[in-house]
């Protein structure tokens, strides 16, 4: 047996505590992005392509520094001093990058903000791989594990050196979307070659992206809430519907996002699970899973800002109309695909044909204006259908929701009656939650060597003096109770 030192104790408590702390520590850092997230929806002015494209940019940006920090901090955050610096630092390139965001327009006549962004972006990445440099000169056998992270994160900071010298904001757009790439592409080939897979780090990944999302749905709030809805409409009914509609097609987004089963159903391989549901043990559904959140994100983020401009506006346009379709309808797609990674296929038509039926239904949400006499229509006329077709995709879920949970208390029950059959006696840890109440007064049960015309009343009673037994801790011998048909719990699992 291995000899354990006091130091070793200490070591472990060290990390336990770090793990403790690191929620707070995250938390604090995603405050900053929602402020990055409300400065982005405002930076973006109108509902053209070069503006998408341009606020499409900028989110990747901050998506990646979000991922990479979160990446590190997953797998080997400790709470000493030098990971407070790490931390101070990511705060500070996000401010950085918040304090010198303008729109497409300015920044194309201020270079030198273009020049600060880059320098933000810096700061952070330059930050995380001395972290990671720091971890290998503690322990030279992790570099293995975090060499393609460092080299991801060395060919974005020589991208964005690059962004400093020079003049052209096209070229300094390219130089960005270039970092990304490489960065993400060096990601996954870390994490499908050389890093080894630890379940517990990305359960603890995936709440932390389900963090991000509530961070991007939350933009979408603030941008519900914030404008004058008296400048939209003076119908007291109207600025009403506007308000409810749109927060009901956000809260709608959220449940078929976040909506999981109870947590003890999570392992039956049958179980219905939402699109924020961690897939198996599968590294490459792991790593798709994760990189799809970054379009479900800015999908998310555009539904807010098109939403902004509806509430700017007496009357929808055309392409605000088109942008919260489109976005609504690949969030609803991309929903449907997260959940397919979770569940698979695994030979059921009628799962298939539900997943099929999932996509028409948000290609439906897509092409929605071409039915729509937009140039028309009051806000809250253009907003209903998308909160229809999003409460239907609710409704679903939480029919199949509370089937499944049905199916398995079924079968949970029918297992606790078969060991009550075989042993006479109730599984543990059912003993004392099986009372005298969950049971009707009515049930009469023949006991094991009495005579089956017995008197009712002795019989009943040899049940409740069991049942009483086990609710009391006692240790009382009864009979046992054989007869299958009769069983005390074949009323429940009806």
């Amino acid at each position: 047996m291995p000899q354990i030192s006091l130091d070793d104790l200490k070591e472990v408590k060290l990390v336990e505590e770090g793990l403790r702390e690191e929620a707070w520590l995250e938390l604090f850092y995603d405050l900053l992005f929602v402020a990055g997230m409300i400065k982005l929806g405002g930076v973006t002015k109108k509902a053209e392509m070069d503006q998408i494209m341009y606020c499409c940019l900028i989110f990747s940006l901050f998506w990646t520094m979000w991922y990479q920090l979160q990446r590190y901090m997953s797998k080997h955050h400790k709470n000493n001093l030098a990971h407070l610096a790490l931390l101070f630092t990511q705060c500070a390139s996000v401010s950085q990058i918040c304090i010198n965001l303008i729109s497409l327009k300015y920044i194309k006549k201020e270079i030198v903000e273009a020049k600060a962004v880059s320098i933000g972006i810096l700061l952070s990445k330059t930050t995380i791989l001395a972290m990671y440099g720091y971890i290998v000169h503690k322990n030279p056998k992790k570099l293995r594990e975090v060499k393609f992270s460092m080299v991801g994160l060395v060919l974005t900071t020589l991208c964005h050196l690059a962004c400093l010298g020079i003049d052209e904001y096209d070229i300094i757009f390219y130089l960005w979307a270039g970092s990304i790439v490489l960065e993400l592409i060096c990601d996954v080939i870390s994490r499908l070659k050389y890093e080894p897979v630890n379940h517990d780090v990305e359960h603890h990944t995936a709440e932390r992206l389900g963090c991000f999302t509530m961070v991007v749905l939350g933009e979408s709030v603030i941008q519900l809430l914030l404008p004058d809805l008296e400048l939209l409409s003076e119908s007291s009914i109207h600025r009403y519907a506007i308000a409810g509609l749109s927060g009901a097609l956000v809260f709608n987004l959220a449940v078929i996002h976040f909506d999981k089963l109870p947590s003890h159903i999570h392992d039956k391989g049958d179980s219905e699970r939402g699109a924020s549901s961690l897939p198996p043990h599968n590294t490459k559904l792991l790593v798709l899973w994760t990189l799809l959140h970054l379009p479900m994100t800015f999908f998310m983020l555009l539904v807010g800002i098109s939403m902004k401009y509806m509430f700017n506006n007496k009357e929808t346009s055309e392409d605000t109309t088109w942008m919260l379709s489109i976005s609504v309808g690949c969030i609803l797609v991309l929903f449907t695909l997260m959940r397919f990674l979770r569940q698979g296929f695994k030979g059921k038509r009628k799962r298939l044909l539900a997943y099929a039926a999932r996509c028409v239904i948000a290609a439906v949400a897509a092409v929605v204006p071409f039915f729509l006499p937009i140039d028309d229509m009051e806000t809250y006329y253009t907003i209903l259908p998308f909160t229809v077709i999003t409460s239907v995709f609710v409704i679903i879920d939480m029919r199949q929701h509370f089937k499944t949970v049905e199916k398995v208390e079924l079968l949970e029950r029918k297992r606790v009656m078969t060991a009550y059959n075989e042993t006479g006696e109730f599984p543990e840890k059912y003993r004392k939650s099986i009372s005298l109440s969950t049971l009707p007064s009515s049930i009469s049960i023949p006991a094991a060597g009495k005579d089956p015309e017995a008197g009712e009343s002795e019989e009943s009673g040899g049940l409740w003096s069991k049942l009483g037994s086990y609710n009391s801790g006692g240790s009382r011998e009864e009979p046992r109770y054989t007869n299958t048909t009769t069983n005390p719990l074949s009323s429940i699992s009806e």
